[in-house]
C-alpha cells in the first residue's frame, strides 16, 4: 500500500465578523503560526467534518501560513470554550496539513481529528483516482436499475 504524503497548496483566510488574519502581513511562516496561535486560542477551534480537495491548480492559501494548499479542512472558531457544546460559531478558517503540528500540544483532540480526516480524503481521492484508471472519464459506473 502506497502512503501519501500530503505537502498542500490552498485557503481564504479567517473569516469571520471582524479582525480577519491576514497570512500576507507575516515574513515567516513559523512566526504567523505563532501569531496566530496566540490570538486565536486553539482550544477555541474544532473540525466539524468539512474537508475537500482544491485539486491540483488550487490556488488557495492555508489561513495560518499562506502557503498554498489542495487539501482544505474547514475549522470553525468558538466565541469561547466553557460550554463548548452550545458555544456559538463566530468565524472559520481554511487550513492545510501544513499548519496540522501546532495542535498536537495546543488541541490534541483537535489534532487527531485532523489527521483522520487527512487520511480519509487522501483515500477518498486515491479511490477516485483509481477509478478513473480502471473505468476511464467516459465510462463511469452506473446504478443499476430495478
Amino acid at each position: 500500500m502506497k502512503l501519501i504524503q500530503f505537502k498542500l497548496p490552498f485557503a481564504p483566510a479567517l473569516h469571520n465578523k471582524g479582525n480577519a488574519y491576514d497570512p500576507s502581513n507575516s515574513a515567516a511562516n513559523g512566526s504567523s503560526k505563532r501569531r496566530f496561535i496566540h490570538k486565536y486560542d486553539p482550544a477555541r477551534l474544532i473540525y466539524k467534518a468539512q474537508c475537500y480537495d482544491g485539486g491540483a491548480e488550487s490556488a488557495t492559501t492555508c489561513g495560518i501560513c499562506g502557503e498554498v494548499i489542495r487539501f482544505c479542512y474547514v475549522l470553525k472558531l468558538l466565541e469561547d470554550t466553557t460550554d463548548v457544546p452550545s458555544a456559538k460559531e463566530i468565524g472559520k478558517v481554511v487550513v492545510g496539513d501544513c499548519c496540522f503540528p501546532p495542535f498536537r500540544e495546543s488541541n490534541p483532540d483537535l489534532h487527531r481529528k485532523l489527521l483522520a480526516a487527512q487520511v480519509n480524503l487522501g483515500t477518498y481521492i486515491e479511490a477516485i483516482e483509481r477509478d478513473k484508471r480502471v473505468y476511464g472519464t467516459e465510462n463511469r459506473p452506473t446504478r443499476k436499475r430495478q
